[in-house]
C-alpha cells in the first residue's frame, strides 16, 4: 500500500531513516569570528605535514568548535571540494518569515489537537493538567516527512513548528504528562531538558557492598557495578559487572550492553526472568561525571561512530538519578544476602567474610533478575501511576534503532593502525598475524581492533577516511612460531 505524500496520521510510529542531505538556499554574508576560527583550524588540518599531526589538529578543532571529529573531517572534505567559502557564515534569503505552507500549518495544528484529545481521553481521573509537548509534535512531523521521502527543507523545522503552536501553548507552563515540573541536567555545555525516552543516557559505577568468592570458595573481594540509566524513565538500560576497577573499557562494555536488544528467548533462559528486558537503544546524549575514564579517546571514538553527543555534568549533585539505583540495589537486593558488608567499615557485619558464598557469575544471575523483574517494574518516583518501563515505552518518539552488532565492535576492542606486510600479514606488538582477509585486501593500511587481555585474535577493518566509517574485513590470528 503506497503512502500518500500529504497524509499525516496521528497514531503512526515514525521510522528511522538515514539523514537526508540538507537542501537550503543560502547567500554569503560577512565573515563572523566563529567562521574565521573555523577557517584557521581547517587550514591547519589541511596543511598538516604527517598523519599524526593531522589527527592532533582534528582533535584540537573538534574541542574548540565543540564538534565530533567526524564532523571536522566532513568540514575538511567540504572545503577541499567547495573552497573556504563553504565555511563562511550564511543566512537564508527569506530570513524572518514563516517558511511553511498553509497546508503544513494546518497539519501541525490538527496533529496538536488530536494529541490533546488523546491525552484528555487517557486522563480518566481528571487530576492532570493537559499539556502537549511541542517537541514531540515536531518529532512526529519530521519522522513522517522522512518516512515518505521528503528531505530537510521540504518540511517544517522545529522552530517553525514551535512558532505555529505558540498561540496554542503557554510555554512557561509546559510540562509532560505525569512528570510534573520540567527536569533538566546541568552540563558543562549548558542545560539539557529531559523530554523523552532514549534521549539522554547517564552512566556511573560503584564498588558494591558484598564479598564474593571464586569457584573454590576463596574470597576474591567486592565487585564493581557500572550501570547505564535512561534519564526520562529511570530504567536501567545496560550494565557491566567485574572485579576490575572500571576504566574506559568497562564503560564501553556497559555501553554495548545498553545499545543491543536483549532477546526474550536468550535472556529468559539464561537468567530465568519472569519479565522481558525491553529497554535498549542508542541515545542522543550520553551524560557522565568528569572522571578520566569518561573523557577517554576510546569513548569519544564510540560516540563519534554512533552519532552520540558526550556531555559532562556541571555539578556532582546532578548525578542523583544515576546514583539512586546503587542505593536501592544495596538496600533491596544485597542487604539480605550472605557476604553483605554494608558501606560503613566500622559497622560491617562480623561474619561477612565467613558467610561470603556467591561467585561473580552467580551474583550476576541474581542482579539481572532483580533489575528486570523488580527495579524496572517499580513505580517511577515522580509518577506513581507509571512503572519505569511503562514510562519508557510511553515516550519513545520512534521505533528502536538497532544497528548491526558488528558495528559495536568498537565498544569491545581498542584499535591500532597497521601497514600490511608481504604475504598478507601484519606486525603488531612484536607479533606477526595472518589471515585470508589480508590477502584479498587492496589496502596499504588497516585498522586492528583487539581485546588487550587476549592478543591471539585480532579483528581487521579498513581505515576510516573522509568521515566514512570503517568496513569489517575479517579476523587475523597470531602465528604460533611468533609465540
Amino acid at each position: 500500500m503506497e503512502t500518500q505524500k500529504d497524509s499525516l496520521s496521528p497514531d503512526f510510529m515514525p521510522g528511522i531513516l538515514e539523514e537526508p542531505e540538507a537542501k537550503e538556499y543560502k547567500i554569503l554574508t560577512e565573515l563572523s569570528e566563529e567562521a574565521k576560527l573555523k577557517i584557521d583550524l581547517i587550514e591547519a588540518i589541511r596543511h598538516a605535514c604527517d598523519r599524526q599531526t593531522r589527527k592532533e589538529k582534528i582533535e584540537e578543532a573538534a574541542k574548540k568548535l565543540d564538534k565530533s571529529t567526524r564532523t571536522i573531517r566532513r568540514m575538511v572534505t567540504k572545503v577541499e571540494q567547495e573552497g573556504l567559502a563553504a565555511l563562511a557564515e550564511t543566512v537564508r534569503s527569506d530570513k524572518g518569515q514563516l517558511r511553511t505552507s498553509l497546508e503544513w500549518q494546518d497539519k501541525i495544528i490538527k496533529l496538536y489537537n488530536q494529541k490533546k484529545r488523546l491525552l484528555k481521553k487517557n486522563n480518566k481521573n481528571g487530576n492532570q493538567k493537559i499539556e502537549v509537548n511541542r517537541h514531540q509534535i515536531w518529532k512526529l512531523i519530521e519522522a513522517e516527512a522522512r518516512l515518505i521521502g521528503l528531505k530537510e527543507g521540504e518540511f517544517p523545522s522545529h522552530v517553525t513548528v514551535y512558532k505555529v503552536l505558540e498561540p496554542l501553548i503557554n510555554k512557561s507552563k509546559l510540562r509532560h504528562p505525569g512528570q510534573g515540573e520540567k527536569q533538566s541536567i546541568q552540563t558543562t555545555d549548558g542545560p539539557l531538558e529531559i523530554t523523552h525516552s532514549n534521549q539522554i543516557f547517564q552512566c556511573d559505577h560503584t564498588d558494591s557492598d558484598i564479598l564474593l568468592v571464586d569457584t573454590e570458595g576463596n574470597e576474591i573481594g567486592r565487585p564493581y557495578f557500572t550501570t547505564i540509566i535512561d534519564s526520562y524513565s529511570g530504567c536501567i538500560v545496560g550494565y557491566h559487572i567485574s572485579l576490575k576497577k572500571p576504566g574506559s573499557h568497562e564503560v564501553a562494555l556497559a555501553f554495548r550492553h545498553a545499545f543491543l536488544p536483549k532477546p526474550k528467548e536468550d535472556y529468559s533462559k539464561k537468567f530465568k526472568l519472569q519479565k522481558e528486558w525491553e529497554v535498549s537503544g542508542i541515545p542522543q546524549y550520553f551524560v557522565t561525571d568528569r572522571a578520566k575514564e569518561f573523557k577517554s579517546a576510546h569513548l569519544k571514538q564510540i560516540a563519534a561512530q554512533l552519532g552520540i553527543e558526550l556531555r559532562l555534568r556541571a555539578y556532582p549533585q546532578q548525578g542523583g538519578l544515576v546514583e539512586r539505583p546503587f542505593g536501592t540495589i544495596n538496600t533491596e537486593f544485597l542487604e539480605s544476602m550472605p557476604g553483605y558488608t554494608g558501606s560503613n567499615i566500622e559497622r560491617r557485619p562480623k561474619n561477612a567474610e565467613k558467610e561470603a558464598c556467591f561467585t561473580l557469575e552467580e551474583l550476576e544471575q541474581l542482579l539481572v533478575r532483580y533489575v528486570v523483574d523488580n527495579y524496572n517494574q517499580n513505580p517511577y518516583p515522580r509518577a506513581k501511576n507509571q512503572t519505569r518501563v511503562s514510562r519508557w515505552k510511553s515516550m519513545l518518539l520512534a521505533p528502536l534503532k538497532y544497528i548491526n552488532e558488528r558495528e559495536l565492535d568498537i565498544c569491545l576492542f581498542k584499535s591500532n593502525e597497521c601497514k600490511i606486510q608481504g604475504k598478507g600479514t601484519v606486525r603488531f606488538k612484536t607479533n606477526t598475524y595472518e589471515g585470508d582477509c589480508l590477502r584479498d585486501c587492496h589496502c596499504e593500511y588497516v585498522t586492528l581492533r583487539y581485546d588487550p587481555h587476549n592478543l591471539l585474535r585480532l579483528m581487521v577493518y579498513t581505515k576510516e577516511e573522509n568521515g566514512q566509517p570503517a568496513r569489517y574485513l575479517g579476523v587475523v590470528l597470531m602465528l604460533y612460531n611468533a609465540l
